[in-house]
C-alpha cells in the first residue's frame, strides 16, 4: 500500500483539528463536515490506511455526543474496520456503547468485552454504570426479556408499584419514573 503524501496527511490533521475546536463547542454539524472533508482526501480503499482508522472515529464521535447512536456506530464500526482500528479499546468501546443504545446487546456484549479486556475495568470509569455490566454480563443475561402478562396494569415489589405496558411508560413524569427506577434498582445493586 502507499503512503499517503505528507503534504495530504497534513491537511487531513488540519481539517480533523477545525472539526475538534467545533466539536468542543458543540457545533457537530460543522465538525462533521470538516472530518468528511478530511475523509475524502484518503485513498481508496481507504480502511488500508490508518488515518482513515482516526477520522472515522472522529465521526463516530460527533454522531455519538449528538445521540445519533445508529450513525455513529456506522462510523465506529468503519474504524474498528480500518486499519488497527480493533486494537483500539476506545474505538471496541464507543462502537459497544452505540450498540447497547440500539438494542442490540448481544453485539454491544463483543465489543463492550473487547474493550475492557485490553483496559480493563477502567476504561468505564466515566461511562454509565449499564456498559461495565453488558461486558461482563453473562450469555443468558443478554437476552431480551420476555413480555409479562399484564397483571391489572401492576405488580408490587416490597411495596413498589411496577407498572407494564402504556400506563408507565407513557407517564408525562419523567422525573417520578426515573426516581423510582433508582430506588428499585439501588435496592438490588449488590446481589
Amino acid at each position: 500500500m502507499a503512503e499517503i503524501p505528507q503534504g495530504t496527511v497534513a491537511e487531513m490533521k488540519s481539517l480533523c483539528m477545525q472539526g475538534e475546536k467545533l466539536a468542543k463547542i458543540g457545533d457537530y454539524v460543522r465538525a462533521l463536515e470538516k472530518y468528511n472533508e478530511a475523509l475524502t482526501l484518503v485513498p481508496r480503499p481507504r480502511k488500508a490506511y490508518s488515518e482513515a482508522t482516526w477520522i472515522y472515529a472522529a465521526i463516530g464521535e460527533a454522531y455519538y455526543n449528538m445521540k445519533d447512536y445508529k450513525e455513529a456506530g456506522k462510523a465506529f464500526f468503519e474504524s474498528y474496520s480500518s486499519q488497527g482500528g480493533d486494537r483500539s479499546a476506545q474505538i471496541c468501546l464507543r462502537l459497544g456503547q452505540c450498540l447497547e443504545e440500539c438494542s442490540e446487546r448481544k453485539r454491544a456484549h463483543e465489543y463492550l468485552r473487547q474493550a475492557l479486556d485490553m483496559e480493563g475495568a477502567g476504561i468505564f470509569a466515566d461511562e454509565n454504570p449499564k456498559y461495565y455490566r453488558t461486558a461482563t454480563a453473562k450469555p443468558y443475561e443478554l437476552e431480551e426479556p420476555q413480555e409479562k402478562p399484564r397483571s391489572h396494569g401492576s405488580d408490587v415489589i416490597e411495596g413498589e408499584a411496577v407498572f407494564y405496558g402504556d400506563s408507565f411508560a407513557d407517564d408525562e413524569n419523567s422525573q417520578e419514573r426515573e426516581s423510582f427506577i433508582k430506588r428499585l434498582f439501588s435496592r438490588f445493586k449488590n446481589l
